[in-house]
This record gives structure tokens, sequence and C-alpha cells, in this order.
């Protein structure tokens, strides 16, 4: 059956022919402003990432305000940690930031939209912009923006020319960093997908491409260049897992440079997971460190990308069936009222950090119904388990656990896995 999510979280890069704005001979006023555009349309990009996040994250769509995205202590619905506060608030770098959440349906927001003016039209920015769901950025120089206006030219306008201006060197390395851009690309795609059409992640990369091209399956959540599995000097290698009754629930993603050294330096690798992970000498694989989101990757440097999830020396993987003997505190999940309208079944696959008290410390999506993660989440961190011990001594745990949820037993839908399971 398939399931419509509103207006899916689209991440298509549209790109077509827009005028370039030249660097040459401009005034200090000039440069102010363009630097002010660059800083905007950079902005609605973390906006429109921030919001597919949110999404995938909470389970109830978009969210309703801008400032449900700010940093305000640990994360939560109305305070999710994925935008800075200034941006948050609705102004940053001389643009106005205004969100417009669309109609809720059935408790989830299906869509927004996003307009970028000026504070000063002529003085702190000369373009207006304009960005929604589909992650397009279009722009209007003499009037607020519309989906109507065109898309900004990815490769002239802005983003090639920052790239080239924050990291030196040259494209190899605006290929290393656009090939993790586009892992991170197809990872929310391959999300989406799944809440579209309710029967897992793609079984092939091209599924997820425009419905221009001949291919019949089409979901148009990725470009066309990105869905042939070649772009920017890298090739993309897309492997479903094997499907249970018809549905992939896991996927795994390979990028490696098409000419190693001369089209890019690193190889990459992510899954459903959304972590993305990289290796400087060979094909990455899920045991490389993590690639940080936030941070230089560090190309040309020796050695790999910083892993954001280093294992200390008091910190364990202990499997499902030793931690579930373990818990002497479960509470059970509550059956999203609209998964249960639709029918949707199936488990939710985390990945758990056991403090050493006992309690929930944090956990990780692998894999699951999108509608029925916020439930298992909810459920989960309420959990507590006895100490686990090492030499006497109290440690910290990672465990995995799956959460089920069947139709037939609507009262007791999420019993703890006795498998320990994880990505492929």
């Amino acid at each position: 059956m398939r399931i419509l999510f509103g207006a899916f979280l689209l991440v298509n890069l549209v790109c077509c022919p827009a005028p370039v704005i030249q660097a040459q001979d401009e005034t200090d006023a000039q440069k102010h402003m363009r630097a002010n555009e660059i800083s905007a349309v950079r902005s609605l990009r973390t906006i429109n990432a921030a919001c597919v996040t949110y999404s995938a994250t909470y389970g109830i769509g978009y969210p309703s305000a801008l400032g449900y995205l700010r940093a305000s202590g640990p994360p939560s619905r109305t305070a999710a940690s994925l935008i800075d506060d200034a941006l948050a608030a609705g102004e940053k770098d001389g643009y106005r930031f205004t969100y417009t959440p669309g109609t809720p349906f059935a408790g989830t927001v299906p869509a927004y939209i996003v307009r970028a003016d000026p504070v000063g039209p002529g003085e702190t920015g000369r373009r207006h912009f304009f960005t929604d769901p589909s992650g397009v950025i279009r722009w209007n120089d003499s009037a607020p923006a519309e989906e109507t206006d065109p898309p900004i030219d990815e490769l002239n306008d802005y983003k090639r020319e920052r790239l080239r201006e924050s990291k030196p060197g040259g494209e190899v390395e605006i290929n290393d960093e656009k090939a993790v851009d586009s892992l991170r690309i197809i990872n929310a795609a391959c999300i989406a997908f799944a809440a579209a059409y309710g029967a897992g992640f793609p079984a092939e990369l091209r599924e997820l491409g425009p419905s221009q091209t001949t291919y019949v399956h089409a979901a148009n959540l990725i470009d066309e260049i990105l869905a042939n599995g070649t772009k920017n000097g890298y090739v993309f290698v897309y492997n479903p897992g094997k499907p249970y009754q018809g549905v992939v629930a896991t996927y795994t993603i390979t990028a490696d440079p098409a000419e190693p050294i001369q089209t890019g330096h690193w190889h990459f690798f992510t899954d459903q997971s959304g972590v993305v992970r990289g290796n400087a000498m060979a094909t990455a694989s899920a045991s490389d460190p993590e690639v940080p989101r936030k941070s230089d990757l560090g190309f040309g440097a020796a050695g790999a990308p910083s892993s954001a999830g280093t294992t200390g020396p008091h910190r364990i993987r202990v499997s499902a069936a030793v931690t579930q003997a373990k818990l002497v505190k479960r509470v059970a999940p509550i059956y999203p009222p609209l998964a249960r309208q639709a029918k949707i079944t199936g488990t939710v696959h985390l990945r758990a950090i056991i403090s050493t008290d006992g309690k929930i410390a944090s956990l990780e999506v692998i894999s699951g119904p999108p509608l029925l993660i916020q439930s298992a989440l909810d459920a989960v961190r309420q959990w507590e388990y006895k100490p686990t011990l090492l030499l006497g001594e109290p440690v910290i745990v990672e465990t995995f656990i799956d959460v089920q949820y069947a139709l037939g037993n609507p009262s007791n839908p999420g019993a703890p896995s006795d498998t320990n399971p994880k990505p492929e």
C-alpha cells in the first residue's frame, strides 16, 4: 500500500541558467551586499537540511515555526538544535528570513516555504530568495521571490565560488566536499522515498531520479546526474539490502573518485543511519571514521577524518539479549493513530547508549517505518536497565534495540527484540 506523506522530503537540486554575479571591479558596498547574499543562500540550504532532519527525527512533518529549529538545551520538537539562534530568530547577515508552514494534515506539517529578503534592499543585499521542500533556491532582484522565479545557478552564482574562497587547493577539494553533500542528499531522498511509497528504501539509485528519465520508476527526489551514479568526479554505488516481505529495510552507498587523486582525494561510505564515513586509502566502509558535519574534513592532511563516536576505555558493546535481561523499566510505545489508520507495521531498529546508572543516554535511528520512529524513540528513552559491570565497575553500554509494531496486538505494539540488529 502506498502511503503519501505530505509534500515528501524532496531534496532535488535543479539548476538552470541565471545571471552570474561578477566579483570583478566591485565597490565595497557591492562586495558587502554580495557577501550577504552568499550568506543568505547558505542559510536557506541550512534551513532546508534542518527541516529534512526535523521531519525524519520527530515524525510530525516539518516544523511549525522557524524557531522550532533553534538550539536550547536537549533537542526537542520545539527546540531541535538544528540551526543557530540568530537564524532561528529570523534575521542574519543583512537578511530577514520568513518561514511559512503548510496547513497541517492529520497532525503533520506537509510543506513549508522560506523567503529571504534584504533588511535594506540595495544596501544589505540586492536579490530576494525563495525555497521550499524541493530544496531549490529561487531569486528575484526587484521583489520578494516566488515559486515561479528562476533558480540560482548552482555552478556560477554562489556555491562554487564560496568553496574556492573557503578551501584553497582547487577543483579536487570541491569535488570531495560535493561528494559528501551528495551522499547526504541521497540519504534524505531515501527517507522521503520510504515515507512516500511505504515499501522501504529504493531498490536502485535511479528510482530516486526525475520523472523525465526513460526509467519507469522515478520518484523525482534527486537530480538526473546523481541518479545515474556519477557526479562531480565521483562514482556513487548504491547497494540495497535484501528485501524482506517486499520491503528494502537497509542500504549502503559508496562514493569513490572516478580518477583517484585527479578527481577526488577521499573515498566515502554511508548507509541508512545517515552517517557519512571516510577513508583516504581505499573504498570506505562502516568501520571507517565518521566525517564531521560542521568542521573541516582536513583534505590533504595525513590520516582520516576524526571520528565522532570513538569508543572509550569504559564503554563496551553488548548484545540485545544481554541488555534485555537487565531491563527493569519498560514503557510500551503508543501506536501512532495515523500509522494505525494506514495499517503500517514493522520494526524500528535503534542503536542505544546506556549510561552507567542504567538510563538511556542517547538513541540513534538505524531504520524503520518513518511514521513509527518517533513513537519508538519516545518510549525507549524512558527505559531503564540494571547497570552493567566490568571488573566490578559500571560501564557505558552500546547496544541495539528493536521496537516491533503489529496491528494484531495494538495494546502492546513494541516488545523489545531478542536479536541484535546491525546495519548491513
